[in-house]
Parts: structure tokens; sequence; C-alpha cells
């Protein structure tokens, strides 16, 4: 197996001992081969504070990338208290005495998983374009992994080799997910070494050229007209 992807109601830091047997395992296996881990990042957005755009949190934590995202209070109380510890974690421990099973719980917890399909997989917005290229920049070039992008980045423009997707279109999402982590790796490492090019030759200078001579393009007719 050469890279895992981890789905879980809470991320736990990958860099500090875990108390549970469950996540201890779990973060030793991404340690050793790799891969990604996202979830709830554990942080409540109280009333008064700003719950951002809502995307994901995206950071290398050694072998390991994690994405995280927020919670209002509400999503809290519903998904993780609610639904994630008050019916999921009874049934499963056999104690269905301790369950309750309420459907704001359920609602809250589809309402939270549905934030998860659509903020962490694809690189949805403009301002996710760096995390896009500092990934491609630090794969293995023997055993890269796969870059799923948005199509609505404007990084799309440039990265024609990742696997381009409509965000807002989860079952095709999805689909595409699944077709980067079963890409053979002759195909993965092709992509890369086509990406990694691209945005070796395409860096800042070149991005701030491209713009500079866009602007006098629009400029010129503009002092032709007046003249």
């Amino acid at each position: 197996m050469s890279r895992i992807v981890i789905v879980s109601n809470r991320l736990a830091d990958p860099r500090k001992t875990a108390a549970g047997g469950l996540a201890v395992a779990i973060g030793d296996a991404l340690q050793d081969s790799g891969g990604m881990w996202f979830g709830w990042s554990g942080r409540v957005v109280e009333p008064g504070q700003t719950a951002g755009t809502r995307s994901a949190q995206v950071r290398n934590v050694g072998a390991v990338t994690t994405a995280t995202i927020d919670l209002t209070r509400a999503e809290y109380d519903s998904y993780y208290l609610g639904y994630s510890n008050s019916v999921l974690w009874p049934v499963f421990h056999y104690r269905l005495d301790l369950a309750q099973f309420r459907t704001d719980f359920l609602e809250g917890y589809r309402r939270v998983n549905r934030l998860f399909a659509q903020a962490l997989a694809p690189l949805l917005r403009d301002g996710m374009n760096l995390v896009a290229k500092e990934f491609i920049a630090a794969q293995d070039e023997d055993d890269p992994g796969v870059l799923v992008l948005s199509r609505f980045a404007g990084a799309a423009e440039q990265l024609h080799e990742a696997v381009l997707v409509n965000p807002y279109d989860i079952p095709a999402t999805a689909d595409a997910i699944q077709r980067a982590l079963r890409m053979p790796r002759e195909e993965r490492v092709r992509r890369h070494q086509a990406l990694l090019e691209t945005i070796r030759r395409q860096d800042v200078k070149w991005w701030r050229s491209a713009y500079l001579d866009a602007l006098r393009e629009v400029e010129a007719p503009r002092e032709a007209a007046a003249a």
C-alpha cells in the first residue's frame, strides 16, 4: 500500500502521542506510508467569531498531509456531541441503552459531511492555488501523489495534468478521487513530471511578465484612440 486516505470525525495531531489505540494505529500507518488525514480540526467557532470561507486548512506534518475545517457551535453540538458520540459510539460499542436517536443529530451529521465533501478533496478557491503548486513541488518524483483540482481554480488554466473536477458535483468528484487513488504509478509519474515542469517554467517572474503584458495589450488601443 503506497498511500492512505483517512476520514475521521475529529483529527488527531500526528506530532503528538494519541490517547486512543485507534488514533495511534492510524497515526503510525500514515507516518510509515504517507497519506492524507482530514476531518474536524477540534476548533469550535463561537458566536461573534468568523468561520472564514470554511475552506480546508491544509498543512504537511512529516509524511502526512492534514486537511481540517472548523465547526460552528451548532454543528459541534449536532455532529460531534450528537450523532458521533451519542449515536455512533454507543451503537458501535453495543451500548444501545445510551444511544439517543434524534433527527436533528442526523441532519447535523449529514450537513457537516456535505461540508467535508465540498471543502476538502478538491482545491476550490483561488486562494488555494499556491497550495496546489506546493503539493506538486513536495511530491516524491519516483512515487508522486495525484493532484485533484477544482476546474474553477485559477491554477486549472496552468495545471492541465491534474485531475480536474467540478467540486459541486459530489458524485463525480468522488469518482475522480477514486480514480486518483487507483492511478498506476507510470501515469502518476508522467502527470507529475509535466506539472512540475509547468510550475518551474511558469514561476512568479513569468506570472509578473504575463500580467504586465496583458495590461499593455488593454492600454494600447486606448492610447491609439486618444491619439
